[in-house]
């Protein structure tokens, strides 16, 4: 082919396809908007932020598409003009004048795998904290629309639901210009528990109030919640044996959620996505969990140590930060601690004698003693300041003090030490150490034994959908040419709907494919397979049809 035809063909191919990208991206774009405009509610300028950074994301999906048209129209209507069977004349032959349709297919293939990789998920990220511009709008919309908003504590397994007749936001104070703030009238707040034997959220606690002025503060990419209740009550789900009344005025939280943007493998980069993959703790979700089993373990090794000493030697001594505390028993009292547990639990044989003691010293010289016939210690660790908070709780217990000694049915003492450095060390496990040997952080866990390989699965899957939508851009190219080159009647637009149908196929396919590897990642392979076999069968279609061209 000479220089002059392909030049020829290229210009006119890329004035058809810049003028169909153009428009197919505007109709995406819009489109885009709908879901984001009916689920949260947009002002005038987050819809023009959001059109704005939903342009290189629809301009990159277009591609194929607009090409298609592009190279459909053009061979088209060089068929119809009998340009087509004037080249055969000369001795061109149907593959040769399909090369500026390759080179322009291949360009984009480039094109539309680099902007896939880096350029499409930062502006989807973009069009995502748009949305969420204005919490306190989003939470006026929602009891507007439904009459109740749905929270989740973003380190434990607890849920939050708010009922509500009306909402109104308010200008946000003086001295706090960052926070948000929404009164509710008519609020009623439920807390929500996950029972680990049913495996399902139930409710605890009911909270309802005449009104409740909630103040949003984001720090970062962490939100706060917290509700001040006026005029209200509080109820527990269970009435036996709870306290009923009023709360007057009360305060609902602080509830940490965590950032309002979910974690999707759409909004990395490859490179986050290669980073994830090797190092799963990146990941928000799983990097809350694995702390959770870290913080179990350490509370667990240190329940355990001092369970040891008491069975063996019958004293453990703690050093607090200006003072000692050492726990001593005798030999007949019950030392009962579970493996995996953070609790630690005394209790004395005889009925009527107190066997337990925690004496508190100051410079080595003892100054009160607690004496007490049970006794409760539960671990609670900061690893990443390498420090644990232990909580006493003393039933029966004679409590000493420079005053005097006092009897109560129940005293509670609490203080913190630094954390041994055998126990700071458990935090240097890895996370593969607890999916192949740790048997510590029960349903955190099994969260993250369960999260862990769809996780994988959808990066992998994430990756291999973005390659196959950038191959397909030279697969569709081709396609038309073939279709456009048989139309020999002018007819081009038929070939073009035509043509649209394995395009449609690649799409629809690359989205199963993707779904099933998320949804069951023991499927993986099949989801792969899926989502590779469109473009394999609109290649053989190709293939099939330039054979046939060329025997003409």
């Amino acid at each position: 082919m000479s220089k002059t035809l392909f030049w020829y063909i290229l210009k006119d191919l890329l004035r058809i396809f810049i003028m169909a990208s153009v428009v197919l991206a505007g109709i995406m774009s819009f489109g885009g908007l709908l879901k984001p405009l009916m689920r949260y509610g947009l002002t005038a300028s987050q819809i023009g932020k959001m059109l704005i950074c939903f342009l290189p994301a629809t301009q990159t999906y277009s591609l194929s598409i607009a090409a298609l048209f592009a190279t459909t129209v053009v061979y088209g209507r060089l068929a119809a003009d009998n340009e087509i069977t004037a080249c055969r004349a000369s001795g061109i032959g149907y593959l040769s004048l399909t090369l500026p349709a390759v080179v322009l297919g291949l360009t984009l293939s480039i094109v539309s795998l680099l902007c896939l990789s880096f350029v499409v998920p930062h502006y989807m990220l973009k069009v995502e904290k748009v949305a969420f511009d204005s919490l306190a709008d989003i939470v006026q919309k929602s009891i507007q629309r439904s009459h109740q908003l749905k929270l989740s504590h973003k380190d434990k397994d607890r849920d939050f639901v708010i009922h509500a007749e009306s909402a109104e936001v308010l200008p946000p104070s003086k001295d706090a210009p960052d926070d948000e703030m929404v009164v509710l009238y008519g609020p009623m707040f439920c807390n929500y528990t996950f029972d680990q034997k049913l495996g399902i959220n139930i409710p605890s606690e009911f909270f309802t109030a005449r009104s409740a002025t909630v103040i949003i503060r984001r720090e970062h990419d962490e939100v706060q919640f917290i509700a001040t209740l006026e005029d209200g009550a509080m109820f527990p789900r269970q009435f036996q044996g709870a306290n009923l009344g009023g709360v007057g005025t009360a305060e609902f939280g602080p509830v940490a959620l965590g950032s309002p943007i979910r974690e999707n493998t759409k909004f990395m980069n490859i490179t986050q996505l290669k980073r994830l993959y090797q190092d799963p703790t990146r990941s928000r979700e799983l990097s809350t969990r694995y702390m959770a089993v870290t913080r179990s373990e350490q509370e667990a090794a240190f329940a355990g140590t001092v369970a040891a000493a008491l069975k063996t030697k019958g004293e453990y001594r703690f050093s607090a930060d200006n003072e000692a505390y050492t726990l001593r028993i005798d030999p007949s009292v019950r030392v009962s601690s579970h493996a995996n547990d953070n609790k630690l639990s005394l209790t004395c044989s005889a009925p009527t004698e107190r066997q337990i003691r925690l004496q508190r010293s100051q410079s080595g010289e003892a100054v009160a003693t607690d004496e007490a016939r049970q006794m409760v210690l539960r671990v609670v660790s900061d690893p990443e300041n390498n420090y644990l908070r232990l909580r006493f709780q003393l039933e029966d217990v004679v409590v000493g003090s420079t005053e005097g000694q006092l009897k109560r049915p129940s005293f509670p003492r609490q203080f913190g030490v630094p954390m041994p450095p055998e126990i700071a060390a458990l935090k240097d496990r890895d996370l593969q150490y607890y999916l192949t040997h740790g048997n510590v952080g029960g349903e955190d866990l099994k969260r993250i034994r369960k999260k862990l390989p769809g996780l994988r699965s959808g990066i992998v899957a994430e990756i291999h959908s973005r390659v196959s939508f950038a191959v397909s851009c030279l697969i569709l190219v081709t396609v038309g040419c073939a279709l456009g080159m048989m139309f020999k009647t002018g007819n081009y637009l038929s070939a073009f709907a035509l043509s649209v149908i394995p395009a449609l196929l690649c799409i629809a396919l690359t989205v199963t494919g993707q779904h099933v590897c998320e949804s069951n990642p023991s499927l993986m392979k099949l989801g792969l397979a899926v989502i590779w076999s469109g473009n394999l069968l609109v290649f053989a279609l190709v293939t099939s049809l330039l054979f046939h061209l060329r025997r003409q």
